[in-house]
């Protein structure tokens, strides 16, 4: 990016804001406003009228008549309709709660919770009694007014008026934000990133919200940027024993900071190659990280992060000056993936280094005569897992084996360790419950002394192939119809990539979960399914959501047109969204700067089950 001015990449829709505080920023934003779209108007938008043109021919004369309904969204439409009338609350705000339902005699309290904290705002209840008639309260009504009553997010109490302001302000800094060439911020000058940063830290202030730190200037006292970077890379080949040939390809990007804790200032730098700019977990990225202060050139913090592991290295010789570098090596991975022939070598480098702490009080030897090789001892590990696990090679395929000759108890043995791999979008955690199993044996033949497996005893039940996704722990029982997952689930996850699997299509989605609940998992957990013929085509649902979207929260063209991505999905099985085998539910979620839309639809009919905003300014955006 050009050193451009900075009114030709930033001034937009809040040019006029004065950043003084909330008053002002309101004010501004007030008079620039206009309505989404005037109801008295908006059936009569010509792309409205197509759009029902359009979902009459797609979906037959049952719902030409406009939008049907489902007397759970009716009444939560009633509830909503009461708090805002009572309270003047703004659609959109009304995002920022968790809206629970229950029953209360004959009629249904709707209770919403805030996503802020509940001593601050309080919490809203709404009785819609069986006659239809709505009775809206809050959990402070009886508080002092004047702790409120002022609408200044300044007060100790947000009410209304606080929550209406507080999501106009974070609308309007995500559209600011939003107005930025955030792909290409690495390229930005640090007067860029003073000013861009400057402003949204404004922004942030008015909402109240603030930062530790914030971007700016180097003043001639400090150390300047080009030297910075030079600095920067000579401490970099200086901790990891790298030539200056090694950086060769990589390209520096920069932050100046200034702490808001302590009269610090910093220089954050990265040196990052071509396939890291592509994607942080590319195979074959690389980043160094630096952090240093300014005046003093003190260096606090680096790193070396690669997505290959096997490919990072330590110098040759001496590891003394190098304590930090290997300290990353270990704790990375990389010293498992060695021989044990390297292993050993490397461990008395470290010992010679005054590392011992790093080994955790394991002693590695160096294979000689008189000792098995590494080959036949794996070949001992694997005859061992089978004789005490019934683990076969095909199983073993699952793990990573790692060798070592160490000392244990006083004598040399083999330790021989295969530790899951990891597996593409396992739940929360990157490996499965397969555990760890370790052999220790003697050098020369091979006899175990000790087999072990790392969740031996967590899992005692039989399971079959339609159930072993009830399992804790997955053995030698369970691995093959495991393994029969995996195989089966990677190509479609390879379609999309960890950064894309939230744009799987419903048909891959549905044969995602169907592996897992084939394999008897949860059924609640994996919910997606693809419609039957007697169910709505995702283009007719799809057509629906966008009508509910325009009619229900009178959404503008213009928000419209913005809403990108959307994510669809066909539910039978979820234990929300009142989706049931024999009643599945369409569900979109349409992302805008500013949210997210969701809307959920009877999949047989049509009718809308929830349609709902979830402000950005619910979150910690």
């Amino acid at each position: 990016m050009k050193n451009e001015a900075f009114d030709t990449i930033v001034n937009r829709r809040l040019s006029s804001i004065s950043f003084k505080g909330e008053t002002q920023v309101l004010k501004a934003l007030r008079a620039q406003d206009k309505p989404r779209m005037p109801a008295t108007h908006r059936r009569f938008r010509l792309a409205i009228v197509m759009a029902i043109l359009l979902f009459t021919l797609l979906i037959g004369t049952a719902l030409a008549l406009g939008l049907r309904y489902t007397a759970g969204y009716s009444a939560r439409k009633a509830a909503d309709k009461a708090l805002m009338q009572k309270y003047h609350f703004e659609q959109d705000t009304i995002g920022l709660f968790w809206v629970k339902e229950s029953k209360q005699g004959e009629g249904t309290l709707f209770t919403y919770i805030p996503h802020m904290s509940p001593r601050q705002n309080g919490e809203y209840q709404v009785l819609l009694k069986v006659d239809g008639q709505a009775v809206a309260t809050w959990s402070l009504d009886d508080a002092d007014p004047a702790q409120y009553q002022s609408g200044s997010l300044e007060n100790p109490i947000w009410g209304p008026q606080q929550m209406n302001s507080y999501v106009r302000l974070k609308n309007a800094y995500y559209n600011k934000a939003a107005e930025f060439d955030w792909e290409n911020v690495s390229k930005w000058t640090l007067e860029q990133r003073a000013e861009v940063f400057g402003l949204l830290r404004k922004m942030q202030l008015a909402y109240g919200e603030t930062n530790a730190y914030q971007d700016i200037v180097p003043d001639a006292g400090d150390i300047q940027p080009e030297a910075a970077i030079r600095m920067a890379k000579e401490h970099l080949q200086t901790s990891y024993g790298l030539s200056a040939q090694y950086f060769e390809g990589f390209t520096p990007t920069m932050a100046f900071q200034e702490s808001l804790e302590d009269p610090l200032k910093r220089y954050q730098i990265q040196f990052r190659n071509a396939q890291a700019f592509n994607g942080h977990h590319l195979q074959g990225a690389e980043i160094f990280s630096v952090s240093l202060r300014s005046p003093s050139g003190t260096f606090e913090k680096i790193s070396w992060f690669l997505s290959d592991t096997a490919k990072r290295q330590l110098p040759k010789g001496d590891l003394t000056p190098y304590h930090h570098a290997v300290s990353e090596y270990m704790q990375s991975g990389a010293f498992e993936l060695l021989s044990a022939a390297d292993k050993g070598k490397l461990a008395q480098r470290m010992v010679k280094a005054g590392m011992v702490d790093l080994l955790k009080d394991t002693s590695y030897i160096i294979p000689g005569p008189g000792v098995m090789d590494e080959a036949r001892a794996l070949q001992a590990a694997q005859d061992a897992f089978k004789e005490r696990y019934g683990l076969s090679p095909d199983m073993l395929t699952l793990f990573d084996a790692s060798a070592a000759l160490i000392k244990l108890d006083g004598q040399v043995v083999w330790q021989v360790v295969y530790s899951a791999r990891e597996v593409l979008r396992w739940d929360n955690d990157a490996k499965p419950p397969i555990g760890e199993y370790t052999v220790m044996m003697r050098t020369q033949t091979g006899q175990p002394i000790q087999v072990s497996w790392s969740l031996e005893g967590v899992e005692t039940g039989s399971f079959t192939r339609s159930t072993w996704g009830q399992a804790q722990a997955y053995g030698a029982s369970v691995l093959p119809y495991f393994k029969e997952l995996v195989d089966a689930q990677e190509p479609i996850l390879l379609k999309y990539g960890p950064g894309e699997w939230y744009d799987m299509s419903v048909p891959d989605q549905a044969a995602y979960d169907k592996l897992y609940r084939d394999s008897g998992f949860s059924k609640e957990r994996f919910p997606h399914d693809l419609p039957g013929p007697q169910d709505l085509t995702e283009e007719e649902a799809r057509a629906l959501a966008f009508c509910a979207l325009r009619e229900e929260l009178q959404l503008s063209e213009q928000i419209i047109s913005e809403l990108n991505p959307v994510y669809p999905y066909f539910l039978r099985y979820a234990s929300y969204a009142q989706a049931r085998v024999d009643r599945p539910v369409w569900a979109f979620r349409f992302h805008h700067l500013e949210g997210i839309y969701v809307v959920y639809l009877s999949a047989q009919n049509g009718e809308l089950i929830l349609v709902e905003y979830e402000p950005a300014a619910a979150g910690n955006g």
